[in-house]
Formats: C-alpha cells, sequence, structure tokens
C-alpha cells in the first residue's frame, strides 16, 4: 500500500507505519495528515528515510515541505529519519493539539530558512528523542536562521533528551510559553568552514508581549519556563557579531542544572537579558518586561567576556522596559576570557528624544563560586541625558552582591538553601515562603490533560512533598501532602543538596515516555 493509499483509508486511532523495504522516499507532496489522531512511525525493526521534499502546502505559502499538519490533534510522528537536502521545511504545523515529535533523526536541515516550524494558536508541542542537525553552509551568518522556531501562540511545550547541532542563528527559537526543557545537548559550535553558530537558543516571551495573550492565563504568568539538566555551547559567527550562548528575554523562568559554555574568543556574554528587539507582525517593542528569573546550580566552566550585560534599551515605540529581579546563585563560573573579568554589565541605552530611563532593580548575586577574582558589577549609560546617575548602579543595589567565594576551582559558594519557610505550620499544605519562584509547579496541558511536568519534590523538615502550585503575589507554594515545619525551615529540592553544581546528565540519556 502506498502511502497515498493510506491516507485515503486513514481513520482516527490508525497507526501507519513506513518501512524501508520499497527503497527511501522521495515525497513530491507534503505527509498532511487528513484526520486527527494519527501516528507515523516506522515498521518494527526498519529504518525508513525520507529523502527528497519537493511539494507545497498551504497554496504554496509553505514550500518543499515534509510533514504539514493544520488544525489537527493527536498526531505522533516517531523513528523517521529525514535527510532531504532539496526540502526547505522539515515539519510545519499550526493550530494543533497535542503533537510529538519522537526518536525523529534529521540530517542536512535546510538554513535557508527555519526548518521545523510550530505556530499559530497551539498547545502540548513534544519533541524527544530527536537528534537533528543543519546542512552545513559555506557562507556568512543570516539573521533567522533557526534550526528549530516555535511561535508566541503555541503553549505547553516539552523538548527533552535529544540533540541538536549547526543551527546557524539559534538552534531554537522559542516565543511561546510554558516550556520545559530538559536533558538536551544544544552545540551550535560549528555550522561550516569553521564558522561558528551564534546562539544556542534564544526564549523570547517576557511580560507584555502578544506571547499567549489570547490565552486564559492557567496559573503562573506566561512565559513561565523551566530549563533544567542542558548542555549548551555555542560560539558567535563572526568580528562584526557579539554573540550569547543563550538569551532568556522571558519572565518568570527558572534556568538550573545545566552546563553553559562559551567556545569563541569573541563571544561577548553567557546569557543574553536584554529587554529589546520583540515583536511579532506589525507591533514590535511592546513594552517588554523581562524579570523574575531564578538562575541557579549551573555550572560555566568556559566563560564569555561577561556572565549578562542585563542590557534595557529604549526607542520611540517603547519609551520603559523593565530588566528586574534576577536572582544568580549557586553556580560555579570557570575563567573568564578576557584579563579584566566582568561578571555582569548593568547597562542603560536611552534614546536621545526620551527622558525617562529604563529600570535594571532588585538582582540578586549570591553564594556562588567563580575561578576568577572577578570585578562582579560594572555599570554604563549610553547617554549623558539619562535620569540616573552612574553612581547610583552601586548605591541603589547594596546588599545585593553577597557570600561569594573567588579564586576557587570548586563547586559553589556557601550553598544557600533554594528559600525557606517565614513561618510555622502544622498537618498543612500551603507554606509562606521567602521566595516561591525558586520551585516550578506541576504544570498540565488544559486542552489535551498531559501532564508536562509532576512539579518540583522538594523535602519539608524530613518529609518528600510535590509542589502542585504556586501563587509569586504572596509567596506561597502548595504541596500535594500534609507537612509540618517551623519558622526559617530551608527548603530544597529532594533529588539535590544545597550547592549542587555537578554536571547534567548526558543528553539521551533515556526517555521515562
Amino acid at each position: 500500500m502506498t502511502l497515498a493509499q493510506a491516507h485515503d483509508r486513514a481513520s482516527p486511532g490508525d497507526r501507519i507505519q513506513l518501512t524501508a523495504t520499497g527503497g527511501a522516499y522521495a515525497l513530491d507532496r507534503p505527509i498532511a495528515p487528513p484526520v486527527s489522531k494519527l501516528t507515523y512511525e516506522a515498521y518494527p525493526g526498519q529504518q525508513p528515510r525520507i529523502v527528497s521534499c519537493t511539494g507545497d502546502a498551504a497554496g504554496g505559502t509553505v514550500p518543499k515541505v515534509c510533514f504539514f499538519v493544520k488544525n489537527r490533534r493527536d498526531i505522533f510522528i516517531r523513528n523517521l529519519t529525514i535527510d532531504a537536502p532539496d526540502a526547505y521545511i522539515y515539519a510545519f504545523a499550526e493550530d494543533f493539539v497535542r503533537l510529538e515529535l519522537s526518536g525523529v533523526t534529521a540530517r542536512n536541515a535546510s538554513l535557508s530558512r527555519s526548518s521545523f516550524v510550530f505556530q499559530g494558536q497551539s498547545e502540548d508541542l513534544r519533541i524527544a528523542n530527536a537528534d537533528w542537525s543543519g546542512r552545513t553552509l559555506a557562507g556568512e551568518y543570516g539573521n533567522g536562521n533557526d534550526l528549530i522556531q516555535i511561535g508566541g501562540g503555541v503553549r505547553f511545550i516539552e523538548i527533552a533528551y535529544s540533540t541538536f547541532r549547526q543551527g546557524e542563528h539559534n538552534l531554537l527559537n522559542l516565543k511561546g510559553s510554558y516550556a520545559f526543557i530538559h536533558h538536551n545537548n544544544f552545540d551550535n559550535t560549528e555550522v561550516s568552514d569553521g564558522t561558528t553558530g551564534y546562539r544556542a537558543f534564544s526564549l523570547s516571551a517576557p511580560r507584555g508581549l502578544s506571547g499567549a495573550s489570547s490565552y486564559a492565563d492557567p496559573g503562573p504568568p506566561y512565559g513561565y519556563h523551566l530549563v533544567e539538566h542542558n548542555r549548551i555551547a555555542s560560539g558567535d559567527p563572526g568580528p562584526n557579531f557579539n554573540a550569547a550562548t543563550a538569551k532568556f528575554q522571558t519572565a518568570d523562568t527558572i534556568i538550573r542544572f545545566n552546563e553553559f559554555r562559551a567556545r569563541s574568543p569573541r563571544q561577548l556574554e553567557m546569557i543574553q537579558m536584554q529587554t529589546c528587539c520583540w515583536g511579532e507582525g506589525n507591533a514590535p517593542f511592546r513594552a517588554p518586561v523581562v524579570e523574575d528569573q531564578r538562575i541557579y546550580n549551573n555550572r560555566f566552566p568556559q566563560m564569555a567576556e561577561t556572565f549578562s550585560r542585563f542590557r534595557t534599551p529604549t526607542y520611540p515605540e517603547n519609551p520603559r522596559t523593565i530588566n528586574a529581579g534576577s536572582w544568580i546563585f549557586n553556580n560555579h563560573f570557570g575563567r573568564f576570557r578576557n584579563s579584566n573579568p566582568e561578571f555582569a554589565r548593568f547597562s542603560w541605552d536611552i534614546h536621545p528624544d526620551l527622558q525617562r530611563a529604563s529600570e535594571i532593580s532588585g538582582y540578586r548575586v549570591e553564594s556562588n563560586s567563580f575561578q576568577d577574582n572577578a570585578d562582579l558589577v560594572t555599570c554604563s549609560l549610553s547617554d549623558t541625558t539619562a535620569m540616573m546617575a552612574l553612581t547610583e548602579c552601586g548605591s541603589r543595589h547594596s546588599g545585593a552582591i553577597q557570600r561569594n567565594r573567588f579564586g576557587s576551582s570548586g563547586g559553589a559558594g556557601q550553598g544557600r538553601a533554594l528559600t525557606v519557610t517565614t513561618g510555622s505550620g502544622s498537618n498543612a499544605r500551603q507554606i509562606a515562603v521567602e521566595d516561591a519562584r525558586v520551585f516550578y509547579p506541576k504544570l498540565v496541558s488544559p486542552k489535551s490533560g498531559r501532564v508536562i511536568f509532576p512539579g518540583d519534590l522538594i523535602t519539608v523538615a524530613g518529609t518528600q512533598a510535590r509542589v502542585t502550585s504556586i501563587n509569586t503575589s504572596t509567596n506561597t507554594i502548595f504541596v500535594d501532602r500534609p507537612v509540618s515545619w517551623t519558622a526559617q525551615t530551608p527548603l530544597n529540592l529532594s533529588e539535590h543538596p544545597p550547592g549542587y553544581t555537578g554536571l547534567p546528565p548526558t543528553a539521551q540519556s533515556g526517555d521515562p515516555g
């Protein structure tokens, strides 16, 4: 039976199995599920390959695409190999509910545009056990040449146990909301001819942007991501670009137990946290707010020039931006590349026509270890008309930098607890804490019902419990079983002691499903 015949007979719940006995698949039209609840998979024991995709979709607006999914739910693509150098797009999906690509190998993905595109008002995207790499290109870096692009209307995303290489601009460019990114290897260090990639990935969903605004907020603020147990490395594309390993232009994001490496001598920063240059369609610069990120228990063995610039540029369309509340603790930072290392540079770029400076506030740098004796903070202003004096950088944030250890090649500083309780309680499920944002709650896709993340497993006075939800305005966490505690009880993740900065598990070490 041909693939076209299988489509003609397909009913919801069917499994379409591709074989390798008939040779490789050269597709003159995309694989487009005719109904919902379909699975495309390799026949057991075989390794089918798609080697050519020349057909267009959506009236020619999606050219040379292998898989095209629109207005479908419960679509599964499993254990296939795509190696189609003539294709522009390997997979394009929009307006879906639950789409899973697992065990898919992709080689020679086109970098003339994004090769895997997920957009529209979509929910529950899962990419697991993938091994994807872009095509080796000769020539210059191109802005927007991403291996994976996930639009602002996509929410509830899981990317796990996968390896991504050769993405040029970004391996992953994600503007969606509620992403759980774990146990992956992002390596954008080599694209072609010694040219390195720009960033490993970019998360861009700060508050105040369109993001997932068409959805009712299910709990945490949208843009709320968890990024853990990943290996992340990149370089820069050339002398005209100042690259970062990753960009977290988002709000309410936890970044923990990752390893970040800067492998280019020109790389400017490890994590880019600036509040500029984001928009969709004709509505850029919608007063972005980048705040309340928790960056803890990570390793940075190969540092760039700085950790982050914390930059807040302003424009006539966007007269005020906020970069606030980033807490950075229990991390280990290796040797900086430059001879006069700076940990962070807080810079305010003020447009000449504006009279209001942007705000950088509420940051905390605590209990980290530094192999270098680095100057922790320097400040810069791009325009002398700014309302904030340069000397206010230190005085405004006094007390935010403490208990760090310098000249150490070991683990984190004093290994502070993630948070502590602010009162006592007995046989209760609701706990008031100093900082609820250090924990990630249970995350469930409302439309598909799939549990994206079960909630952090924490220890409360010797009892383990799952965090089911949090209230950031009252700094309260809710757990799945009654517990008892006294005031100032330290709370940590059950699997990791305070100050843990061990290497993350190897990517693709196994997918629990």
